[in-house]
Parts: C-alpha cells; structure tokens; sequence
C-alpha cells in the first residue's frame, strides 16, 4: 500500500478525519475538461463529486455551502441536464434540510453574511440552469439558509 501512495501521491490527498487517503478530486475534474464533449465526460464529473473533499465542516454552514459548490453544484454547472443532474439536486437539497432544520447542528458565525450570499447567488444560479422540476423549493430553501442568524 505504501508504494501505491508513494507512487500516486501526486493525485492523492489524505483525509484527517476519516484517515484514508483519497484519488484528488481535481483529478477527475482535469480529466473531465479533456474529455469535455464527449459521452464518458458526464461520468468522469460525477465521479469527482463522488470523490469528495478531504476534512470536514463540523456543521460549519459556509464550509458546507463551499463543499457543495465544489462537488454537487460543480457538477451540475457543467451538466444541467447530466445523466446525474436529478441526484446532484437531491444532494445539494439534503444538506439544506439538514442545514435548517429545528435545533440543527449546524452553525454560523458573525461576519459570515457575505460569504452566506455569495455562496447563496452561486448556487441559485447553478440551481436555475438545471433542467430539475424541483429546482425552485431548492432555491426556496437556499433562500433561507441565507436568513440564519448567529447564535
């Protein structure tokens, strides 16, 4: 195994909190523009967001917003109407029910309003390009993630 990383380190991150190491996601992403076009392109993508990113938000509502943008919504920016769009919808709107449900875990903090709507903007906009009936309780839902207050 240690040969195997040390021979792939380059495209290799090591996650803490789970201690593994992962293929890097930009990996997937670089082999995703050159094949940009063509068929096998949609599933390279969607096996970048399947790779995940390395750490962990803690319920940190502006680091979640970031993974997703990195991987679902990245996703779903360059495949609207992707062989993957439906469930990276359903992922992006897990995290938001999570997000806003009563007494969640999830938190923010002051000085985060910014950097919320940017991250809020983005994803709508990603959101209304996708060709999912159910975009617009996403975005609803995005909508009100951008309200949450510190506690």
């Amino acid at each position: 195994m240690r040969e195997w990383i040390k021979l792939h380190e380059a495209r290799l991150v090591f996650s803490e909190p789970a201690g593994s190491w992962l293929v890097d996601a930009k990996a997937y992403w670089d082999l995703e523009a050159k094949h940009r076009g063509h068929p096998v392109a949609d599933q390279i993508a969607w096996d970048g967001v399947q790779a995940g990113v390395p750490g962990e938000c803690e319920g940190y509502i502006p680091c979640s917003l970031a993974v997703l943008s990195m991987t679902d919504a990245k996703y779903l920016d360059l495949y609207p109407k992707g062989a993957h769009a439906a469930e990276a919808v359903d992922r992006i709107d897990y995290i938001l029910q999570e997000i806003l449900r009563p007494n969640s875990p999830y938190t923010i903090e002051a000085g985060d309003a910014m950097e919320i709507r940017e991250s809020v903007a983005k994803l709508t906009g990603i959101l209304e390009r996708s060709a999912i009936p159910r975009k617009a309780d996403v975005i609803a839902r995005l909508k009100r993630v951008e309200q949450i207050r510190p506690r």
